[in-house]
């Protein structure tokens, strides 16, 4: 399985087969649509019957459903107890005749098959959709609703950044609108994109190009991961051919990062609090560690907590009023000014400044003579801000063992969530993972088992489930879990992440 999960398909390969023979269908409340699988009501709970398992399906999460020659309950009130005494039946949070309502749901269905084969048109990257915006040139196979939607918030990124930054025309060495490729699955990102281990990339060479993949399960994710690595590409855009050291640049992808993007209005709000990075923040604060200036000022080194201490001291310094213009002529300047010693990194036109270089241009610009007392002020505003919300250390445990940091740090801020109460099932699913590879195996399936009964219809977490069984020697349950997955989604590719993890050592990190 991968760390993020591939996409549950919106309507089952065997409804497109379906005959009038065997109609039943359950759509829910996500959009997703699963027909031509028989179905049976138990309590409040749907069951859907595949070949190698019964799925059941909470009624919370059903937007509507179909069992041939069985009409479905009617909620036991006294409004519904007095509209079904005139005859109607609900849809869609109202109370309709049975025939308007089939002929809607006729309707619904019929115009979702139009969109599932019309994506499948273009599923291959082969067939894949061209376009442009304003600023970009997209490639994708993401369906068009989804690519208008990552096209005008990419489009306003530009705009708030170009604001931000003071963007003129694009570099003499640089495409006129950069290309944008879309993936609709981790999968394809990686199979296509040739990125293994990333969840997204900007290509800073020439033919430059930005590549992501859309995560279903967490929008906001995808969002600002899709920040971050144009972030990245605007960072070049306006310093070219300076090379900003990486605390730098990854300070400033993860401030960015964080922004939000609102599609029924179209705007974009930035310098929002990253809570996945805070919660790595303090999850260092709590063990006593805080990371130094010097640590950060450090124009040879490439940490890891460059991007989430980064990530707190451009927040520290964009927030503050007595430095956010001194800090914005400051990164300007080290690109641009004069009496900056910037040397050849033999990279072709780029150019970098030395350590000692970076951090006198530094306190020349912001005008501070004694680093230790900045320090001393960031470390205090950053004990200010906000306890992270669970969604914080969802985030942040989730993107930890993205990055192979699974020994410690991942476990550790994943705990963190599921003990606040994580209802994503991503979270339990990966924390899970991670005690497999601990071969806490009893623990890790009780927490797929969890994930399942708040998504059972996503095969990547029955596809966990076999993983699991299969670590423990059940192979027949493994082939009875495997099979069921690829039941309800049978263009998933499953991938055992954990395993290969375990068989390599697991990885390491330092937290």
């Amino acid at each position: 399985m991968s760390v993020v999960r591939s996409a549950v398909i919106v309507l089952a390969a065997a409804a497109l087969a379906a005959t009038q023979a065997q109609a039943d269908l359950v759509q829910l409340k996500d959009g997703r649509f699963v027909e031509g699988v028989p179905l049976r009501l138990d309590g409040q709970t749907l069951v859907v019957k595949y070949t190698n398992g019964e799925v059941k399906v909470p009624l919370s999460m059903v937007e509507t459903y179909f069992i041939e020659g069985q009409a479905p309950p009617v909620p036991d009130t006294e409004e519904a107890i007095a509209k079904t005494a005139l005859g109607l039946v609900p849809w869609k949070g109202k109370w309709v005749k049975p025939a308007e309502r089939d002929k809607a749901m006729k309707a619904e269905i019929a115009t979702k098959r139009a969109e599932v084969e019309e994506a499948k048109k273009h599923s291959e990257w082969r067939n894949r959709y061209k376009f442009s915006s304003k600023y970009f040139s997209f490639e994708s196979t993401l369906p068009t609703t989804v690519n208008e939607q990552y096209s005008q918030l990419l489009d306003s990124f530009f705009e708030a950044f170009k604001k931000d930054w003071n963007l003129g025309p694009p570099p003499k060495d640089f495409e006129s609108k950069l290309k944008v490729c879309f993936y609709p699955t981790y999968e394809d990102f990686q199979r296509i994109g040739g990125a293994p281990g990333a969840l997204a990339y900007y290509r800073f060479v020439a033919p430059r190009e930005l590549n992501f993949f859309n995560a279903r399960t967490d929008q906001r994710q995808t969002e600002s991961v899709m920040f971050h690595e144009a972030t990245h590409y605007l960072e070049d855009y306006h310093s070219y051919p300076f090379n900003s050291p990486h605390c730098m640049g990854e300070g400033m992808a993860e401030y960015y990062g964080a922004s939000t993007w609102d599609p029924k209005t179209r705007t974009l709000k930035t310098g929002l609090i990253q809570e996945g990075r805070l919660a790595e923040v303090k999850s260092d604060i709590d063990k006593g560690r805080f990371y130094s200036l010097k640590e950060y000022l450090d124009a040879d080194s490439r940490d890891y907590e460059d991007y989430y201490w980064g990530w707190s001291f451009w927040h520290f310094m964009m927030s503050t009023p007595a430095y956010q213009k001194k800090f914005k002529t400051f990164f300007v300047e080290l690109a641009r000014g004069k009496n900056v010693d910037r040397k050849p990194t033999g990279q072709g036109a780029l150019t970098a400044v030395s350590n000692d270089e970076f951090v006198k241009v530094f306190k020349d610009r912001m005008g501070v003579k004694d680093l230790a007392l900045l320090e001393k002020e960031w470390h205090e505003y950053v004990k200010n801000l906000d306890v992270p919300t669970v969604r914080g250390y969802e985030a942040a445990g989730k993107r930890a063992f993205g990055e192979g940091r699974v020994k410690f740090l991942a476990p550790r801020l994943l705990k963190t969530a599921v003990d606040m109460g994580s209802k994503d099932p991503e979270t339990l699913v990966t924390y899970s993972q991670c005690l497999r590879m601990k071969g806490e195996f009893d623990e890790a399936l009780t927490l797929v088992d969890k994930a399942i009964t708040i998504d059972p219809l996503d095969a990547d977490l029955w596809a966990s489930r076999g993983y699991l069984l299969q670590a423990k020697g059940d192979s027949d349950g493994y082939k009875q879990m495997l099979a069921l997955a690829k039941e309800i989604n049978p263009g998933g590719d499953y991938v055992d992440i954990a395993g290969i993890a375990a068989k390599f050592g697991g990885g390491g990190d330092g937290n």
